[in-house]
């Protein structure tokens, strides 16, 4: 299993990086969907960062908020290119993040998570009672991509409106960088470090490790990320308000990261992409959509409560129930005991 793993790896990344965006190049829908999936996979990545930490969080989509109108303002009101734009508006949500996580992340469990929930609301309506951006109209017209040039090399030309493969190589690119970024988090002492936060804060905690600030490490690294995807948005959509950004938006990053396996580096990625292709191969069977995908993901939290990663734990399982039953069949027909018909075959009847 590990052993095919490089080459599973390998063709994952030609399928997205090429045969998708090239196959599907004329389908705007289609691309659509994809760089839908590649921004949610982002933020659910951020939910399970925090998760390692021991903290289950709701408010991601604030995070999401500040990066989008972060973004939105500095090239608008600023006039600085996207490509300036985009790293600060990850800062920004990340700066925020290290202010509110302080007080926040000296409550654990429920009630963060409680917390959480209440940011994500109260962000909202405060971005709907601020004039300075937009109030309940929100911001229009974020400008596009602009030209990304060194000197007179051009290294990437100004996005437009009619083609969205450039957005889909944008936010692909940063989805890689950020499954990267996590990954090498995970395999680092760091990473060791908040699981150990996760498994008993206090035998943490008894050690010297100072749980407080490592929990708001992860909190303001997740903020970067989401951030990042906040700025995107901001400028592929070009136009969005307050109510753009719902409660409903972070528990949906979590059921993401749950449904695909919260354990797994990639949980949240196979839960983003399955969870969002369902809804879509559902829209045919309108009046029926939304009690199979109720179904689906009831099943999958009944029948696999780690998460759909989690068959692979079972298919070892299979592969040596099965090397048992056929090796007790050859053992019976070896001597005999077989079925009737067998028995009469090795007889010569």
């Amino acid at each position: 299993m590990k052993n095919s793993r490089p080459l599973m790896v390998i063709l994952g990344l030609a399928l997205y990086l090429v045969v998708i965006p090239y196959g599907w190049r004329e389908d705007r829908y289609v691309l659509h969907v994809f760089i839908l999936c590649s921004q949610l996979s982002i933020v659910a990545l951020t939910v399970r960062l925090i998760f390692i930490a021991g903290e289950l969080t709701f408010g991601q989509v604030a995070l999401v908020m500040v990066g989008a109108y972060a973004s939105a303002l500095l090239t608008k009101k600023a006039e600085l290119s996207f490509w300036l734009a985009l790293p600060l508006s990850g800062i920004s949500a990340a700066l925020f993040a290290a202010v509110i996580g302080y007080p926040m992340l000296r409550l654990k469990g429920t009630y963060f998570a409680m917390l959480t929930l209440i940011l994500a609301e109260v962000r909202r309506n405060a971005a709907r009672a601020w004039k300075f951006v937009g109030g309940v109209q929100g911001m229009y017209k974020s400008p596009r991509p602009d030209a990304l040039k060194i000197g007179s090399l051009t290294l990437i030309s100004e996005f437009t409106t009619h083609d969205r493969l450039p957005y889909y190589y944008l936010i692909a690119t940063l989805f890689i960088l950020t499954l990267l970024a996590l990954r090498r988090l995970d395999k680092s002492p760091l990473g060791a470090v908040f699981r150990a936060i996760r498994q008993d804060d206090a035998v943490a905690a008894s050690i010297g490790v100072n749980v407080i600030a490592h929990r708001i490490l992860a909190f303001t690294i997740s903020a970067f990320f989401a951030g990042l995807v906040g700025s995107f948005s901001a400028h592929y959509m070009t136009v969005f308000y307050p109510d753009t950004f719902s409660v409903w938006d972070s528990i949906y990053y979590v059921l993401y990261a749950f449904i695909g396996g919260i354990n797994y580096l990639w949980g949240p990625v196979v839960g983003c992409f399955g969870i969002t292709w369902l809804w879509e191969v559902l829209q045919p069977i309108a009046e029926f959509q939304m009690v199979v995908f109720a179904a689906a993901i009831i099943s999958v939290i009944f029948f696999l409560p780690g998460g759909l990663l989690s068959l692979e734990k079972f298919f070892p399982s299979w592969k040596m129930k099965l090397g048992q039953i056929f090796h007790i069949r050859g053992r019976k027909l070896a001597a005999g005991t077989g079925t009737p018909s067998d028995t009469l075959k090795q007889k010569g009847g």
